[in-house]
C-alpha cells in the first residue's frame, strides 16, 4: 500500500496581533493533537528561531518576536521549560535576540536564550560532504520545535523549514559549509537535507504573517503573505 502523504497545515493570520497569533498557531497545530500532544509537563522544549543576526522586527530578517511569544505561551501552559537558541554566524544568541526583542519575550514568558556550542559527541554523518559538527543542545532537551521565517534566498530559492535547521551548526562552522558547497545550490541544498534530518525537529511552525522576498535571507524586503503553516515533515512543507 502506498505511504499518505505527509500532511501540512495552515491558517490564515494578517498580523502581529497577540490573539489572532495565538488563534493562528492553535488552529495550525489542531490536526496534528495540539500542543499537548508534543509537549508534557517538565519537558525541556527548545525554540529555534530564524535568528540571522540583530535586526528589527519590522525588518522581516527573524522569526517575529510576537510569534515566538504566541509558541512559548501555549509550551508554557503544556508545562514545558523554555529554551531558546540559535547561532548566528557573526555574534552571539542574546546579542541578537537584544537586537530583536527576543529577549524581552523570553523574560515575559520565563524561559532562557541559549547560545549552541560545539560537542564532538553530537558530530553527525552529513553526507557526501563529510561530517558535520551539531549543537549540543540538540541532545539536551525533550522537544525541538522549529520556527523558521518564510523567505527567499539568493542560493537556494527559499529559506523555510529545512534551511532553518541550519542554525544547529555552530557559529563559524557554518561558513566552512557555505564554502566546501561553493555556489552550487544543489550541493548546498542536499547538504542542508542531511542537517536538517539530524536536526529532527518533532514540529516546524512558520511565521509567514511577513515575510521577506528579493535579496533573501537578509537584504530583500518584507513582503506581507498572511498565514501560518505547519508540520512535521519540513520537506513536505516546504
Amino acid at each position: 500500500m502506498r505511504d499518505q502523504p505527509a500532511k501540512v497545515s495552515l491558517a490564515r493570520c494578517a498580523e502581529y496581533n497577540p490573539a489572532m497569533l495565538h488563534q493562528a498557531v492553535s488552529e495550525v497545530l489542531q490536526p496534528f493533537g495540539g500542543m499537548e500532544n508534543l509537549v508534557r509537563p517538565g519537558d525541556k522544549v527548545l525554540l529555534k528561531p530564524n535568528l540571522v543576526m540583530g535586526r528589527a522586527p519590522e525588518k522581516a530578517v527573524n522569526t517575529h518576536p510576537a510569534f515566538v511569544q504566541a509558541v512559548a505561551e501555549q509550551v508554557k501552559d503544556c508545562g514545558g521549560e523554555l529554551l531558546l537558541g540559535d547561532s548566528p554566524g557573526l555574534e552571539s544568541a542574546a546579542k541578537a535576540c537584544r537586537a530583536c526583542g527576543l529577549d524581552k519575550v523570553m523574560e515575559r514568558v520565563g524561559g532562557r536564550i541559549i547560545e549552541f556550542t560545539l560537542d564532538p559527541d553530537a558530530r553527525k554523518q552529513a553526507g557526501f560532504l563529510g561530517d558535520v559538527d551539531m549543537a549540543r543542545e540538540l541532545r539536551e532537551v525533550d522537544v525541538h520545535l522549529n520556527l523558521p521565517k518564510f523567505k527567499t534566498h539568493e542560493l537556494t530559492g527559499l529559506t523555510i523549514g529545512v534551511k532553518n535547521c541550519f542554525g544547529t551548526v555552530v557559529g563559524m562552522l557554518k561558513f566552512q559549509w557555505h564554502y566546501r558547497a561553493g555556489h552550487s545550490p544543489e550541493l548546498f541544498s542536499k547538504m542542508l537535507v542531511d542537517v536538517y534530518r539530524q536536526a529532527a525537529p518533532q514540529m516546524t511552525i512558520v511565521d509567514a504573517v511577513v515575510g521577506m522576498e528579493g535579496r533573501g535571507p537578509t537584504a530583500g524586503e518584507p513582503r506581507e503573505l498572511g498565514f501560518v503553516a505547519a508540520g512535521p515533515d519540513c520537506l513536505a512543507l516546504d
